[in-house]
This record gives structure tokens, C-alpha cells and sequence, in this order.
């Protein structure tokens, strides 16, 4: 049986987002109200700026990427943002944002 392991993080913050060595990969640096970050990677910047774009505009209210077998989805939410990352099967990790730190995505 496979053990479920479920992390919630709230106030968090955007750090950082940056182009990995790869021409197509992200790097999202979350930063932890403990002081501590995250690493969250995407793959495919072009299809993770026009998510972020559709979201802005309204056209969307939730982004899903990928990183190999990682999912990455990002919620918009009343009070600001949940970016939900699960690394591998049985890790699930919510990351909650202010509603300030979307414009913080944009690379």
C-alpha cells in the first residue's frame, strides 16, 4: 500500500522565477513563511506563459502543467492563489499565495 503524504503551506510567496539550463523549463522558488523555499520545475514555458495570460485575463481559472511525472496546477481562489504540486505519486504539496504574488509568476 502506498503511502499518502500531504503538505500544506500557507502566506507563501514568489521568489523567484527563472529559465532552467533546458530552453523550454521553469524554475519557480517558493518561498515558505518559515524563511524556507521551494523548488517547483515546469516544463514548457511557452504553454506555462499563455496559462498565466488566460488566467489574468479571466479566461481561465485554473492552470495545469508538468514536469516528467510531477503535476503542477495553479487555482485562482477568492482570497489569492493555491499552487498544487505533487513531485511523485503520494506527495501532495498546496502552496497558498496572496493575491499579490501571481504577477510574481511571470518570468
Amino acid at each position: 500500500m502506498l503511502d499518502t503524504k500531504h503538505l500544506e503551506y500557507q502566506n507563501c510567496t514568489i521568489k523567484s522565477v527563472t529559465q532552467d539550463k533546458f530552453p523550454d523549463d521553469i524554475i519557480i522558488m517558493v518561498g515558505l513563511e518559515d524563511g524556507n523555499k521551494e523548488k517547483v520545475k515546469i516544463m514548457s514555458k511557452g504553454m506555462y506563459i499563455d496559462q498565466l495570460k488566460e488566467m489574468k485575463a479571466g479566461e481561465r481559472e485554473r492552470c495545469v502543467w508538468a514536469y516528467g511525472n510531477s503535476d503542477i496546477d495553479l487555482y485562482k481562489r477568492d482570497d489569492g492563489y493555491l499552487l498544487y504540486h505533487s513531485p511523485h505519486e503520494g506527495l501532495y504539496i498546496k502552496y497558498w499565495l496572496a493575491e499579490g504574488e501571481f504577477e510574481n509568476m511571470f518570468v
